[in-house]
């Protein structure tokens, strides 16, 4: 092809390249929101470690085995996370935009904007998947669009989020791009063999970057399956089944799988602790919630596929009246599938935790949660659309015949496989991000087919069309206002930004932190001092420590803690703390049994953020006179300043900026003793910053 006649197809699709232009820049502004606040901080902690890696790739060329910052106190150090494709594409993308000059605010700013551009780049990936799917550069058009916008997928691909996953989701789209292509013509030519193969590059490229490529043969295997069936009774019959539809599906599928599974398994054998052959990791996925064991599901899982190959077979192979049963069969198996995951849903309110319930502390971290709570606010009136897709897409196979009709199945399985994770975990909900716009896209087909097959162009056929734009913009404006409520890290508690400042300035670069796990990837990364604990939670005993430090009532075992054990220089105690004495006991008991935790209700907490004003200390809409606020000492009783009901003891404690209200068990913490500088602790520790209830404390 000629420059001419490049430029000749470049004006002939100008109007689509036009929309596709719109989308990419649409999915850019929505996921931008973040890049308006000063200092680059990123939002997502995950985002904040990651950052760490690609800095050390730009510095000294490698990741470092050991972490330098974090876990000093584990003999022989902790070593770093195994590096991952998209550390050294950041890396990359840091050296264009810094002309090799290091700068660690440019390197924070790439590792912020880097996954807006991968959610763009997915948006026009969905594009070129629906297009595929269903033969149709409107449908395409609707499936980008719905990329775009759709807010649990933005909140994960938005400024500063963590990259790897949305990395992961372009190999991911690309490959399904691939397979379509292959997938949809009967024949096994040289064209269907190579797509074949680059599907399963991409889907091996996904298992290098993310761990949940796992999804790939969650949706691929089921929808496969139905679709050979779809195939097999409709496909006609050849002399030789090597020559057939089915065999020549099943071998497409092979090579996708096969490459795959051969680029998985050798990243899982160079990469030590990294189980990535997905099959593994599959089978041990599904033996965990089933409760067996991984062999046992691999087992299963062989004897149900070779089956159901053989049934299709079966089909393929018998009398037309006999072999037009099979469509009908598939549908009927999507039904089933559907009814099935509704029925589950009333049974088990809790399905991953059923039987045994939430009895392990990882069970409690917010992204283990039950999912559908937040539904109304990660996905807004566009939920509406999946939900008719995946009740109505069935029986449209019935309806609407089509020749390659069965590669819109692979969306029925991705909206209702990832619909089910979601609705049971909240960290899959970014998941179903993706999982809404397929079963969305399969709404807006059925719709563009009844309105050709019917012709329905007066008020019914302009209701239906007006109905789905209505939704569409909603979609736009939920997700617009779903995003804008976040802020970077550091910006959504600015005292964090002053904390930073302070221990940057005034601080060894080598002086050692004890502090809570869920605040080590930011601090780490900003200040690169050293830390006891970072999120990844990669020491118990760290964790266990910091929790006991806190709600101990014993000050010399307090001591003991942080001097013998760890061995910090500096303790990290935000009056948020206050609230965590339950968390502190699950911890340090390592158990969620509620039995540990009553006695921190005995008062409920409250912490209320004051401003001085010409009539003394207003906190939180509650003026109270400086004479009467002055009065309120910041230094920690023992006797109680009053009593809840005329029962329950209540200390009140005023500093600059906060009122602090504890009850007696909180009082009497190792905490409470240490924050209000008592007389027991005052030998022991020094404090020697305080802003807004953030306080830092040297020990002696």
């Amino acid at each position: 092809m000629n420059l001419l006649e490049i430029k000749q197809q470049i004006f002939d699709n100008r109007k689509m390249l036009f929309a596709l232009i719109i989308i990419f820049f649409l999915a850019i502004s929505i996921r931008s929101n973040l890049v308006r606040f000063e200092g680059n901080y990123l939002f997502e902690p995950d985002a904040y470690y990651h950052a760490r890696l690609v800095q050390d790739i730009v510095t000294i060329g490698h990741i470092n085995p050991i972490d330098p910052n974090v876990y000093y106190f584990v003999e022989g150090g902790m070593p770093h996370s195994t590096p991952e494709l998209q550390h050294y594409i950041m890396a990359g993308m840091y050296l264009l935009l810094s002309l090799g000059v290091y700068s660690k605010a440019t390197l924070a700013f790439t590792i912020q904007i880097a996954p807006i551009l991968f959610g763009a780049l997915i948006s026009l990936g969905m594009y070129f998947l629906g297009k595929e799917i269903f033969n149709s550069k409107k449908i395409g058009l609707a499936t980008g669009f719905l990329t775009a916008i759709s807010p649990a997928f933005a909140y994960r691909t938005m400024a500063g989020a963590e990259g790897n996953d949305s990395l992961g989701f372009i190999w991911m789209v690309i490959g399904f791009v691939f397979l379509i292509r292959a997938i949809k013509t009967k024949d096994l030519d040289k064209k269907e063999l190579i797509n074949s193969g680059l599907a399963g590059i991409f889907f091996g490229l996904m298992a290098i970057t993310w761990r949940a490529n796992i999804l790939i043969p969650l949706i691929l295997i089921p929808s496969a399956m139905v679709m050979l069936l779809f195939i097999s009774g409709n496909a006609k019959k050849e002399k030789k089944i090597t020559k057939s539809e089915p065999f020549n599906f099943l071998v497409k599928i092979v090579i996708s799988l096969g490459l795959y599974t051969i680029i998985s398994t050798l990243y899982g054998m160079i990469s030590e602790g990294y189980a990535s052959v997905w099959f593994v990791s599959l089978a041990g996925s599904i033996a965990g919630v089933a409760r067996t064991t991984p062999e046992i599901v691999l087992i299963g899982i062989s004897i149900i596929a070779l089956v159901f190959i053989g049934i299709c077979f079966f089909f393929y192979n018998a009398k037309k009246d006999i072999k037009q049963l099979a469509p009908t069969i598939a549908i009927a198996i999507l039904y089933i599938g559907l009814i099935a995951m509704l029925m589950i849903f009333v049974i088990e309110p809790d399905f991953f935790y059923s039987g045994e319930g939430r009895q392990s502390i990882g069970s409690l971290v917010g992204e283990e949660s039950l999912g559908n709570s937040s539904f109304s606010i990660k996905y807004n009136s566009l939920i509406i659309l999946p939900i008719i897709g995946l009740f109505v897409f069935p029986i449209s196979l019935y309806f609407f015949k089509k020749k390659d009709s069965h590669t819109q199945i692979l969306f029925w399985f991705w909206a209702i496989i990832t619909l089910f994770m979601a609705w049971y975990k909240l960290k899959f909900t970014f998941f179903f991000g993706l999982g809404l716009v397929a079963g969305a896209a399969l709404t807006c087909y059925i719709v563009l087919e009844l309105l050709k097959k019917y012709e329905l162009k007066g008020i019914e056929g302009k209701t239906i069309i007006l109905t789905t734009i209505f939704l569409l913009i909603l979609g736009i404006s939920g997700a617009d206002m779903y995003l804008t409520q976040f802020a970077p890290f550091a910006n959504s508690s600015p005292y964090w930004i002053d904390t930073m400042d302070w221990m940057q300035e005034n601080t060894d670069v080598n002086a050692k932190f004890f502090n809570w796990w869920g605040d080590g990837h930011q601090l780490a990364f900003v200040t690169e001092r050293k830390f006891s604990v970072d999120n990844r939670n990669a020491s118990g005993f760290g964790n266990r420590a910091y929790a006991e430090f806190n709600i101990t009532t014993d000050v010399n075992r307090g001591y003991e803690i942080v001097t013998k054990e760890i061995g910090a220089e500096y303790i990290i105690l935000p009056s948020d703390n206050f609230y965590s004495g339950p968390t502190f006991e699950f911890y340090v008991q390592d158990s969620v049994d509620n039995k540990y935790t009553q006695k921190y209700y005995d008062f409920q907490t409250r912490i209320l953020d004051c401003v001085k004003t010409e009539q003394g200390m207003n906190c939180q809409g509650n003026n109270i006179s400086q004479e009467q606020y002055d009065g309120l000492n910041d230094s920690w009783k023992q006797l109680p300043s009053d009593f809840y009901n005329g029962q329950t003891p209540i200390y009140y404690y005023a500093g600059e900026q906060q009122l602090i209200m504890l009850g007696q068990t909180y009082n009497n913490t190792n905490l409470a003793k240490i924050y209000f500088n008592s007389i027991e602790t005052k030998d022991l520790y020094e404090e020697v910053y305080s802003n807004n209830g953030m306080k830092i404390f040297r020990v002696k």
